[in-house]
Order: C-alpha cells, then structure tokens, then sequence
C-alpha cells in the first residue's frame, strides 16, 4: 500500500530464466505492491523481498494492483426483539437478528436511539468491549444502561432514565454498517415505538394458558404467557418432558408480540402425561425473572448461580 516500506515475508524459486516469488500470506485484493531487485552484492538467492517502495527506486517495476471483489450489498435487518409497539419505560435490551453474518467491532456507533424530535438519546446503550454476538456473527444483543433503569442508582437519578412513558422513539440502524465481506447494508432500518409504564412484575407461570395438542398428531401444543417475554430466552429455558423426564425433541417458535410460544414435536404426541418446564432464569422485556424481580440482582454475579431450578405445567394430549 502507499507509503509501506516493510517487505513482504515469502520464498523464491528459480523458473527457467526468472523467479517466482511465493508470499508467506496471500496479497491482499484492493492493494498496490511492486517489486524491487536488490543490489548483486545484497542479493540473497533464498529470498527475494517485495514491497512499495522498494528498496532501490530505479530499478523498482511499475505497481501492480490486486483487484478487489466486488461487495454487493445484501445483509438487511431481519428482526428487532422485542417486537411490539408499545414498550417497558424499563426495557432491559434488544435483540438485533441480520440476515448475513455482520462485521464486528465498533458497533455502537451504526445503532441510534432518537425521540420524537428526531433528536439522539445521549449513550443509552451499555457499550462493551466484548460484543454480545451470537456465534454466527448474525445476532447482536445490545442492552439498555441498566444504570438508567435500576432505581435509586447514580445514572438514573443524574441523568434520567433512557426512555420516558408516554415517549414516541425510533431505533435507527444505519445502512453503513457493513457485513463481514465488508459490504455495507442493502438498506437501514428504524423500529418505531410507544413507551408504556415500567414494568415490575415477575412472570406468574400460573397464570399461562396451555392447549393440548391431539394424541397421535404432530400438531403444537399452544403456550398463551401472561407477559411478553424474553425471545431468545424462550427458545432455551422453556422446553417439553415426557413423563420419563427426558426432553421432547422437536421445534420451538414465538409469536404474538412474544406472548404466544408453541412446541411441535419430531415424533407424534403418545397418549400421557408430559410437562411443559421453565427454567426461573427465563425473563421478561424488563429482565424480571421467574425466579426474582429484575430490581433484586441486576448487579448479581453469574458465578453465584449453583443449580438450575424450574417450574412446570402439566398436560395431556387429547384423544
């Protein structure tokens, strides 16, 4: 590249009257390199270097160029969770999903969050060094300061709190966020929503609604929550055991604004009984878990966590 003095690190080979030169790491595409000889008495016939500038100006060749690919935009938002409308004064995160695999690093600054006045909310998000991606690179996890959300802690008190009830806001991603071909996006996104009150409540499992599925088939069993909860939480503490206590393998999906979660199973439903069973850690939009209201622990170590505790639900399929 311009200006680089370093040479590349590689091998020659004699080929007939000329040599090749093998680069220890592959030329890198959209860059300039030439190729320089070296003086007889500084010749080394086990290496020959290549780099720009070279080393002796006059008898440098001309630059060449690896062409770069061409990086077609294609990654768009797929989805913002949580879904709905109107939201917790109290959200705790999102959950951004992309349809191709997204550069990572620096994120913060292609994500927005902006009033009804189109004016930025002032560092709203908890901005950490290691990223919360999924290991696709396709799902990024981005908090709310939980200091603009937990009562009677300095941020909030000082600066306010991230969101205000009765607030109009958007959630702008910018369409120069690039996937990790280093193609921008095809096109940004913005997630328009309601402030509603801040929400405290643990989620009651009893106050769940199951319908059975029919003996014999394949067909879901429907879950009706009694709070919008966590997306990505429901499709990994909420889950179905026959009455051996083992898992039912088959496959999860949330509907309804993440109030609705249905299980259909790979093999077909048997005549008894089976338990629909939650871990306690499985939250809700504001991080109140079944276990314990968000308020109690926000600041508690995941290394204090000793067993898995969870709740469940009875049911039988019909006949």
């Amino acid at each position: 590249a311009a200006g680089e003095t370093a040479h590349m690190a590689g091998h020659v080979r004699a080929f007939g009257k000329g040599v090749v030169f093998e680069p220890q790491f592959p030329l890198e595409p959209g860059l300039s390199y030439g190729v320089s000889l070296l003086p007889p008495k500084d010749f080394d016939e086990n290496a020959l270097f290549m780099g720009f500038p070279g080393p002796l100006q006059n008898f440098a060749s001309p630059t060449f160029r690896i062409p770069a690919p061409r990086r077609v935009p294609s990654a768009v938002v797929e989805a913002v969770y949580p879904s709905g409308g109107v939201l917790p004064e109290n959200l705790l995160k999102f959950y951004l999903h992309f349809t191709e695999p997204m550069r990572r690093g620096g994120v913060y600054e292609f994500i927005k969050l902006v009033d009804d006045k189109g004016r930025a909310v002032d560092i709203p998000f908890l901005e950490v060094a290691e990223e919360l991606w999924d290991p696709e690179g396709r799902r990024l996890t981005v908090f709310i300061d939980p200091g603009r959300i937990k009562r009677e802690v300095k941020p909030l008190e000082d600066v306010g709190p991230a969101m205000v009830q009765g607030g109009r806001y958007e959630l702008v991603i910018s369409k120069d966020w690039a996937d990790e071909k280093g193609a921008p996006m095809k096109a940004g996104f913005r997630k328009a929503f309601l402030v509603g009150p801040p929400d405290r409540a643990q989620p009651d499992v009893k106050k769940w609604k199951l319908k059975a599925p029919r003996a014999g088939s394949r067909g879901p069993l429907e879950v009706i929550l009694d709070d919008s909860l966590d997306h990505a939480l429901l499709h990994r503490l909420l889950w179905v055991e026959g009455a051996d206590g083992r898992e039912i393998e088959g496959e999860a999906s949330v509907s309804d604004g993440e109030t609705r979660w249905e299980f259909r199973p790979d093999l077909a439903w048997r005549d008894g009984d089976y338990k629909l069973v939650a871990d306690e850690w499985l939250e809700d939009r504001a991080g109140n878990r079944i276990g314990r209201p968000f308020e109690v622990d926000i600041f508690e170590k995941v290394t204090e966590r000793i067993e898995v505790k969870t709740v469940s639900l009875s049911f039988r399929p019909t006949r």
